[in-house]
């Protein structure tokens, strides 16, 4: 599931928020939800802006130490703490990166890592590693999305609702956010789910009653009128029943 942060202004207080709520989508539960950002596709003018106040967003929602906050979940068993570990052999870390496997404590951390060959850019990561990709132009974003199967979620964050709008027209996804991350399942007006490999049929509300339930399709049929066209042999009559019925 992408998240593609767009350009903000050089003073905008928007970006601030825009930065807080990725934040607190991509590390809730450690990032072990299916509708974690997977990957954050960042535009270029903001990337120096991004990493400067990354860490300080970090301090302030889990401390300076994260592996000893009681705000952020634990790995959820040694295996998947391993295969979390591994994933970081092929990353260079910006920020965070430490980890403690006797705790299964993992810090909120963000990477680069080569795009054609990382197992963090093939494969789900449902953790807490937030690789990082830097674009420019539209059409930049067409070359790293359409690679992948239709996610399960798709966020925009940025100032110009225009491109918004745009992305979240041109892309194939189960549900998504534009301004924010992960509230779209909390509301329960709106359907939950995904499309193609990310999942079939929706859930929440009223569409949860009808995925889970059969529409039983049954016809009462009279026995007052009986057509004998309808029955063998077919004849002449058939034919023009045919002919008229097309």
């Amino acid at each position: 599931s992408p998240c593609i942060f767009g350009p903000f202004a050089t003073d905008s207080k928007n970006f601030d928020v825009a930065l807080r709520r990725l934040i607190w989508g991509k590390f809730m539960n450690a990032g072990q939800t299916c509708i974690a950002p997977d990957y954050l596709l960042l535009h270029e003018t903001n990337r120096q802006r991004f990493l400067e106040a990354f860490p300080g967003v970090i301090k302030d929602f889990y401390g300076v130490d994260p592996l000893r906050s009681t705000s952020l979940s634990k790995i959820v068993s040694e295996k998947h703490f391993d295969r979390l570990d591994s994933l970081l052999a092929e990353c260079k870390i910006l920020v965070g990166g430490t980890r403690d496997r006797s705790t299964k404590s993992f810090s909120p951390t963000l990477v680069e890592a080569d795009l054609s060959t990382a197992k963090v850019w093939r494969e789900e990561i449902f953790g807490p590693i937030l690789p990082v990709y830097s674009w420019s132009k539209e059409s930049d974003l067409d070359a790293i999305i359409e690679r992948y199967p239709r996610p399960l979620a798709l966020y925009v964050l940025g100032e110009d609702q225009g491109q918004s709008d745009r992305l979240l027209r041109r892309y194939p996804f189960g549900g998504g956010t534009s301004g924010d991350t992960l509230i779209h399942v909390a509301n329960p007006l709106l359907p939950f789910g995904g499309i193609g490999e990310s999942g079939l049929g929706s859930y929440h509300g009223k569409w949860g009653f009808t995925t889970f339930s059969h529409a039983k399709s049954v016809v009462i049929k009279s026995y007052s009128l009986d057509l004998k066209v309808r029955y063998p042999p077919y004849g002449d009559g058939w034919k023009k029943l045919k002919g008229f019925l097309s």
